[in-house]
């Protein structure tokens, strides 16, 4: 290879490191963060563990908001996700927040009362199972009860 050559190559190269450093910068100076939210499951009437929605530029501002009603907007007709979430704005551009999506009203109810998802499939109300068992009214997925279940494994 011509000396000229190999000094253009190495020019290209540092400006690239340059660009790549200033971008890098830049990106620094506007902090993303995780928007978390708990999708609702429309056919057992749940909320699935906390889960990520979507990554938001700017500071994470906290999950000190009022729970809101977050539906993906999903462009092929289907039935759209649906979560709860306390984290306050800004929110994630591609979910409806006006509410009106008839599931969100079970969804704020699942979100003040549970119930919660379970693992294996089934509902219940599992706070600690160490502490609640005996109060707890759900079912797993082989229809037993929580309760049951949990006093079992604990």
């Amino acid at each position: 290879m011509k000396p000229r050559a190999v000094a253009s190559l190495a020019l290209a190269g540092a400006a690239v490191s340059v660009t790549l450093a200033i971008v890098s910068a830049l990106a620094c100076g506007t902090p993303d963060h995780v928007f978390a939210g708990r999708r609702f499951n429309r056919t057992n009437g749940c909320l699935d563990p906390v889960s990520l929605l979507d990554v938001v530029r700017g500071a994470d501002p906290g999950s000190t908001c009022d729970p809101l009603c977050f539906v993906a907007l999903d462009g092929d007709g289907g039935v759209p996700d649906l979560y709860i979430s306390r984290e306050c704005g800004p929110y994630p551009p591609l979910f409806e927040t006006s509410g009106k999506d008839p599931d969100c009203a079970r969804a704020f109810a699942a979100f003040a009362n549970g119930p919660s998802c379970l693992p294996d499939g089934g509902v219940g109300s599992v706070v600690d199972a160490g502490t609640d068992a005996a109060a707890d009214t759900g079912t797993d997925a082989t229809g037993a009860t929580d309760a049951t279940t949990d006093a079992a494994t604990d």
